[in-house]
């Protein structure tokens, strides 16, 4: 039966707002026309009328969460003149984290997953054309000349990554202030050599109200040049039969200089949450202990292979992929 989304009337738009409701509520992964119909005082039969299919009351009610999605997106988005992507990353995550937004959230995830394992069903498209939204908004938060590099796009698309990552982890754990960073990394692998060579890096903090950027920025970009140092090269050794350590210095070991540096680039989301003054939180550690995560599973994401014991060194991603 062909779907019959022309048929636009004050009743299947009354009913379609009562069916998004309950889908907020419930989900759509088991969601059948007769409880449905039952639960917004209506019939199958109706239902079926109004909308030609099941699949067509989907597609309505994908239409309609993707609407709200935009204007909650649109209203989140700061001047582009302003604080480019960091303030755009900013008002997002404020509104993605707002309490009122949950369910809305569960349904695009929900949507986002089964789009992507049912590519021929009732949402195919949903996953591609909500990234292309997500990326035109950041897009719009970048300059012009900027926008349309390669370098650019890859930015916002890291951005999004950010986001996206924090969405889940927020939809899975309810809380708010679990994760305060978030470190991702670009690498190229000689598989011949078993040669990493970071690319590019960003990192993005939740620091609350920043005093000093610089100097911020200075201490997160020094604990991730640190991090990648520990990820690929330093080691400590010791002797077998004595237990003494073999590499007792950094003479002995190879601390990544600045031939070894990649772009780094950082990205503060400002909060108070009330857990410091003005939201106040650690950018020690926290600045270094992501990056070998982050760079390890880059060489996953590149050769295949988990590298689970650090340094990450030439001869055990050669041996990884022997």
């Amino acid at each position: 039966m062909p779907d019959r989304d022309n048929r636009a009337s004050p009743r299947r738009d009354e009913l379609l707002d009562r069916a998004y409701r309950y889908v907020l509520d419930h989900g759509l992964a088991d969601m059948s026309l007769r409880p449905l119909a039952a639960a917004i005082g209506s019939s199958p039969r109706v239902l079926l009328y109004l909308f030609g299919s099941k699949d067509g009351l989907v597609r309505a009610l994908l239409a309609r969460a993707r609407a709200d999605e935009l204007a909650l997106l649109a209203t989140a988005a700061p001047d582009p003149g302003g604080d480019g992507l960091a303030g755009v990353a900013r008002a997002t995550w404020g509104w993605l984290s707002a309490d009122e937004h949950r369910r809305l959230l569960a349904l695009w995830v929900e949507a986002y997953a089964r789009s992507l394992v049912e590519p021929a069903g009732p949402l195919a498209e949903f996953a591609r054309r909500t990234v292309d939204d997500w990326l035109a908004i950041l897009a719009a938060a970048q300059p012009p000349a900027r926008r349309r590099t390669a370098a650019g796009r890859a930015e916002r698309t890291l951005v999004l990554a950010v986001l996206r990552g924090a969405v889940l982890d927020l939809l899975a754990t309810g809380d708010v202030e679990r994760t305060t960073a978030a470190h991702f990394v670009e690498v190229e692998v000689d598989t011949q050599l078993g040669r990493v060579r970071v690319l590019k890096y960003l990192a993005v903090h939740d620091c609350g109200r920043i005093i000093n950027p610089l100097s911020a920025h200075g201490q997160i970009q020094g604990g991730a040049l640190m991090g990648i140092g520990m990820a690929l090269h330093e080691d400590l050794l010791y002797d077998r039969r004595t237990g003494s350590p073999l590499t007792a210095g950094y003479y002995g070991a190879r601390v990544i200089t600045h031939r070894d540096a990649p772009e780094i680039d950082v990205i503060f989301i400002e909060s108070d949450d009330g857990l410091g003054p003005f939201g106040a939180k650690s950018i020690g550690e926290v600045s270094k202990l992501p990056a070998p995560a982050a760079v390890a599973n880059a060489i996953f994401n590149a050769i295949g292979r988990r590298m689970k014991d650090l340094p990450i060194t030439r001869d055990r991603i050669l041996e990884a992929l022997a």
